[in-house]
């Protein structure tokens, strides 16, 4: 089940890019546990979506931005994460990863997440 997908992304994506906390009213939060995210990172120079998910949000994003030395995402550094989704279950978060990754769920990002931001 999705939970609070507005202000948990503020929350994370303040975290993940470096605002100041005090500043902005953000309060950086660590993900409960037995909490899963989908993300959706995009590599603007290169024109690239990456699809995943984790419980570890915040350092699977600097896994793919620093720390990872191969792989398919390296390759198209820097990325930014442009969507995120949150569930209960690891297996609500693989089905929904899944659906993302089709034809339909890929034409979903660039239209409507990535066209609405341009």
């Amino acid at each position: 089940m999705l939970r609070h997908p507005f202000r948990r992304l503020m929350i994370l994506l303040g975290t993940i890019i470096g605002c100041d906390n005090t500043s902005n009213g953000l309060v950086m939060i660590s993900l409960a546990s037995e909490e899963f995210v989908v993300y959706v990172m995009h590599s603007m120079h290169h024109g690239k979506i990456y699809i995943g998910q984790t419980s570890q949000l915040i350092a699977r994003f600097h896994s793919h931005n620093e720390l990872s030395r191969k792989g398919w995402s390296i390759r198209y550094r820097p990325w930014v994460v442009i969507h995120v989704e949150f569930f209960e279950s690891r297996t609500e978060a693989l089905r929904r990863e899944k659906e993302l990754k089709s034809a339909r769920g890929r034409k979903y990002i660039r239209e409507e997440i990535i066209g609405a931001s341009a």
